[in-house]
């Protein structure tokens, strides 16, 4: 989204995020 230095890393926390929401 801007920080093409660890894209994955974004990623990962967005999922971490996601599962918890749930």
């Amino acid at each position: 989204m801007g920080q093409s230095d660890h894209p994955e890393m974004l990623f990962n926390l967005d999922d971490l995020i996601q599962q918890m929401i749930i």
